[in-house]
Protein backbone atom coordinates (compact mmCIF):
# COMPACT_ATOMS: atom_id res chain seq x y z
CA UNK A 1 0.00 0.00 0.00
CA UNK A 2 1.46 3.64 -1.30
CA UNK A 3 0.66 6.63 0.90
CA UNK A 4 -0.12 10.06 -1.09
CA UNK A 5 3.39 10.62 -0.66
CA UNK A 6 4.54 7.69 -2.25
CA UNK A 7 5.94 5.52 0.46
CA UNK A 8 5.38 2.35 1.55
CA UNK A 9 2.78 2.42 4.29
CA UNK A 10 2.65 -0.99 6.99
CA UNK A 11 1.16 -1.65 9.75
CA UNK A 12 4.11 -3.93 12.24
CA UNK A 13 2.93 -6.37 14.99
CA UNK A 14 6.01 -7.17 17.09
CA UNK A 15 7.80 -8.66 20.59
CA UNK A 16 8.06 -11.82 21.87
CA UNK A 17 4.24 -12.57 22.73
CA UNK A 18 5.01 -15.36 19.42
CA UNK A 19 1.46 -17.34 20.33
CA UNK A 20 -0.50 -13.96 19.99
CA UNK A 21 1.42 -12.69 17.15
CA UNK A 22 1.05 -15.49 14.98
CA UNK A 23 -2.47 -15.59 15.88
CA UNK A 24 -3.12 -12.02 14.45
CA UNK A 25 -1.69 -12.23 11.68
CA UNK A 26 -4.01 -15.84 11.03
CA UNK A 27 -7.04 -13.68 12.36
CA UNK A 28 -5.90 -10.63 9.61
CA UNK A 29 -5.46 -12.83 6.80
CA UNK A 30 -8.94 -14.32 7.73
CA UNK A 31 -10.52 -10.97 7.68
CA UNK A 32 -9.38 -10.37 4.07
CA UNK A 33 -6.60 -7.90 5.13
CA UNK A 34 -2.57 -7.80 3.67
CA UNK A 35 -0.68 -9.58 5.39
CA UNK A 36 1.13 -11.32 2.53
CA UNK A 37 -0.47 -14.75 3.07
CA UNK A 38 -3.53 -16.75 1.44
CA UNK A 39 -5.91 -18.88 4.16
CA UNK A 40 -3.76 -21.82 2.20
CA UNK A 41 -0.51 -20.51 3.28
CA UNK A 42 -1.51 -19.87 6.52
CA UNK A 43 -0.65 -23.70 7.19
CA UNK A 44 2.17 -24.37 4.95
CA UNK A 45 4.11 -21.02 6.36
CA UNK A 46 3.58 -21.93 10.03
CA UNK A 47 5.99 -23.90 12.30
CA UNK A 48 3.59 -26.56 14.04
CA UNK A 49 5.61 -27.11 16.82
CA UNK A 50 6.25 -23.72 17.59
CA UNK A 51 3.15 -21.66 16.14
CA UNK A 52 5.72 -19.42 14.74
CA UNK A 53 6.74 -18.38 11.33
CA UNK A 54 3.99 -15.91 9.29
CA UNK A 55 6.59 -13.16 9.19
CA UNK A 56 7.96 -10.20 6.33
CA UNK A 57 11.03 -8.47 6.53
CA UNK A 58 10.11 -4.82 6.64
CA UNK A 59 12.77 -3.64 4.27
CA UNK A 60 11.54 -5.91 1.75
CA UNK A 61 9.99 -3.92 -1.15
CA UNK A 62 7.20 -6.13 -1.84
CA UNK A 63 6.25 -6.55 1.90
CA UNK A 64 2.70 -6.64 2.42
CA UNK A 65 0.67 -3.65 4.35
CA UNK A 66 0.10 -5.65 7.58
CA UNK A 67 3.45 -6.87 8.46
CA UNK A 68 4.94 -9.62 11.47
CA UNK A 69 8.09 -9.09 12.42
CA UNK A 70 10.05 -9.70 15.68
CA UNK A 71 13.23 -8.22 14.16
CA UNK A 72 11.27 -5.18 13.23
CA UNK A 73 13.12 -2.98 16.35
CA UNK A 74 16.67 -4.25 14.97
CA UNK A 75 15.28 -3.34 11.46
CA UNK A 76 13.57 0.20 11.95
CA UNK A 77 16.92 1.89 12.09
CA UNK A 78 17.41 0.71 8.40
CA UNK A 79 13.72 1.23 7.00
CA UNK A 80 13.59 4.73 8.31
CA UNK A 81 16.87 5.91 7.00
CA UNK A 82 15.60 4.46 4.10
CA UNK A 83 12.97 7.21 3.95
CA UNK A 84 10.38 5.25 1.20
CA UNK A 85 8.47 3.49 4.36
CA UNK A 86 5.91 4.94 6.22
CA UNK A 87 5.33 3.06 9.83
CA UNK A 88 1.38 3.60 10.37
CA UNK A 89 1.00 1.59 13.65
CA UNK A 90 2.65 -0.55 15.95
CA UNK A 91 1.10 -3.62 17.72
CA UNK A 92 3.02 -4.92 20.57
CA UNK A 93 1.28 -8.32 21.81
CA UNK A 94 2.51 -8.15 25.82
CA UNK A 95 2.03 -11.60 28.40
CA UNK A 96 1.33 -8.66 31.49
CA UNK A 97 2.81 -5.12 31.44
CA UNK A 98 5.65 -4.09 28.94
CA UNK A 99 9.17 -4.57 29.44
CA UNK A 100 9.90 -1.32 30.15
CA UNK A 101 13.18 -1.40 28.11
CA UNK A 102 11.27 -2.24 25.14
CA UNK A 103 8.41 0.43 25.73
CA UNK A 104 10.73 2.86 26.13
CA UNK A 105 12.56 1.79 22.76
CA UNK A 106 9.59 1.30 20.59
CA UNK A 107 8.18 4.64 21.67
CA UNK A 108 11.56 6.39 20.55
CA UNK A 109 11.19 4.70 17.70
CA UNK A 110 7.96 5.78 17.32
CA UNK A 111 8.97 9.37 17.65
CA UNK A 112 11.46 8.70 15.02
CA UNK A 113 9.24 7.82 12.57
CA UNK A 114 8.67 10.02 9.48
CA UNK A 115 4.37 9.52 9.70
CA UNK A 116 2.93 11.63 12.21
CA UNK A 117 0.22 9.44 12.81
CA UNK A 118 3.05 6.30 14.17
CA UNK A 119 0.76 4.98 16.91
CA UNK A 120 2.18 2.17 19.33
CA UNK A 121 -1.09 -0.05 20.65
CA UNK A 122 0.69 -2.43 23.74
CA UNK A 123 -1.76 -5.53 23.56
CA UNK A 124 -2.49 -7.85 26.20
CA UNK A 125 -1.76 -11.15 25.10
CA UNK A 126 -4.36 -12.97 26.89
CA UNK A 127 -7.00 -10.25 25.99
CA UNK A 128 -6.88 -11.28 22.61
CA UNK A 129 -6.94 -14.73 22.27
CA UNK A 130 -9.86 -14.75 24.29
CA UNK A 131 -11.76 -11.26 24.05
CA UNK A 132 -13.43 -10.07 20.27
CA UNK A 133 -14.49 -7.38 21.82
CA UNK A 134 -11.52 -5.83 23.13
CA UNK A 135 -8.97 -7.03 20.09
CA UNK A 136 -11.81 -5.47 17.53
CA UNK A 137 -11.56 -2.11 19.75
CA UNK A 138 -7.71 -2.21 19.63
CA UNK A 139 -7.67 -2.92 15.89
CA UNK A 140 -9.49 -0.27 14.68
CA UNK A 141 -7.31 1.70 13.09
CA UNK A 142 -6.49 -1.71 10.77
CA UNK A 143 -10.35 -2.57 11.05
CA UNK A 144 -12.08 0.72 9.48
CA UNK A 145 -15.54 0.22 9.11
CA UNK A 146 -15.05 -3.76 9.92
CA UNK A 147 -18.47 -4.92 11.02
CA UNK A 148 -18.19 -6.35 14.44
CA UNK A 149 -20.79 -9.09 14.06
CA UNK A 150 -18.24 -10.79 11.16
CA UNK A 151 -15.03 -10.24 13.27
CA UNK A 152 -16.41 -11.67 16.21
CA UNK A 153 -17.36 -15.06 14.27
CA UNK A 154 -14.17 -14.75 12.53
CA UNK A 155 -12.54 -14.32 15.96
CA UNK A 156 -14.81 -17.52 17.19
CA UNK A 157 -13.22 -19.81 13.92
CA UNK A 158 -9.60 -18.75 14.11
CA UNK A 159 -9.49 -19.25 17.75
CA UNK A 160 -11.36 -22.71 17.00
CA UNK A 161 -8.70 -23.83 15.20
CA UNK A 162 -8.21 -25.15 11.42
CA UNK A 163 -11.74 -27.13 11.67
CA UNK A 164 -13.47 -24.25 12.49
CA UNK A 165 -12.28 -21.60 10.21
CA UNK A 166 -12.87 -24.12 7.16
CA UNK A 167 -16.46 -23.73 8.46
CA UNK A 168 -16.82 -20.17 7.00
CA UNK A 169 -18.77 -20.20 4.13
CA UNK A 170 -18.24 -18.58 0.83
CA UNK A 171 -20.87 -15.74 2.21
CA UNK A 172 -18.51 -14.82 5.16
CA UNK A 173 -15.31 -15.19 2.12
CA UNK A 174 -17.35 -12.42 -0.11
CA UNK A 175 -17.34 -10.80 2.89
CA UNK A 176 -14.14 -10.96 4.15
CA UNK A 177 -12.98 -9.77 0.34
CA UNK A 178 -14.62 -6.37 0.56
CA UNK A 179 -12.67 -5.78 3.42
CA UNK A 180 -10.58 -2.48 3.91
CA UNK A 181 -7.09 -3.22 2.83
Amino acid sequence: MKGSNGHRQHVVITGSEYNTSTFLIRLLTHLGLDTGFSIDDLVRNQSQRARSGLEHDIRHPRCPYIVRSTQYVAHVAQTVKRGDVDILHIYVPCAGEPDATLAQRLTQLAAQLPTAAAQVTWLNASRCLTDSNYLFQQLQPVLGNFPYPLFSEVFAAVVGGPAATQSLDSNQAAARQSAPH
